[in-house]
């Protein structure tokens, strides 16, 4: 697991990559939701990505999951500072 931080135009960007298998589709339209267990869930109860991604909101960002083209998962955290 690599963890990336940038910093432009006051825009805090965290940026968190792995190299596993990378997020299914289902789990790239649904990671956020609260309570959200893929199929390929390994025991955690789902709540981690649904606070993330609130707590971007209320710092005027967001969250971005994706895959990588060189194989894995990407979660990138994106907040206003001042």
């Amino acid at each position: 697991v690599q963890v990336r931080f940038a910093l432009n135009s006051g825009i805090l960007s965290v940026f968190i990559l792995d190299d596993g298998f990378g997020f299914s589709e289902e789990s790239l339209r649904s990671a956020c939701t609260p309570f959200y267990k893929g199929k390929e869930s390994t025991g955690h109860s789902g709540v981690g990505l649904s606070i993330c991604s609130a707590l971007c909101k209320k710092h005027g960002g967001c969250v971005t999951i994706c895959n990588r083209d060189t194989g894995g998962g990407m979660v990138v955290l994106k907040l206003k500072v001042s």
